[in-house]
């Protein structure tokens, strides 16, 4: 996968974009990117770690598949939620 521009600025405007979770339909939407430019954004989220698959729609294009925001998870998951006295 090609296109121009940095898969890593793209990746940080998604992430501020979407701070929780996404699609690829929804990248498509929002920034006007073909599907080829979305995939290697998510691609390169998933490589570095910064993007997870929360849910897996197979499908022919895998447009509806949920990906998530890494770090919103571990600071959901480290939150402290209850206060105690």
């Amino acid at each position: 996968m090609t296109f121009k521009g940095s898969g890593m600025d793209d990746l940080r405007r998604v992430i501020e974009t979407f701070p929780r979770t996404f699609t690829t339909e929804d990248l498509i939407n929002h920034f006007g990117w073909p599907q080829q430019r979305a995939r290697q954004c998510i691609v390169n989220g998933q490589q570095s770690d910064i993007v997870r698959v929360i849910i897996d729609h197979r499908g022919e294009d895998n447009r509806h598949a949920i990906y998530e925001n890494a770090r919103w998870r571990r600071e959901w998951l480290t939150k402290p939620w209850r206060r105690y006295g």
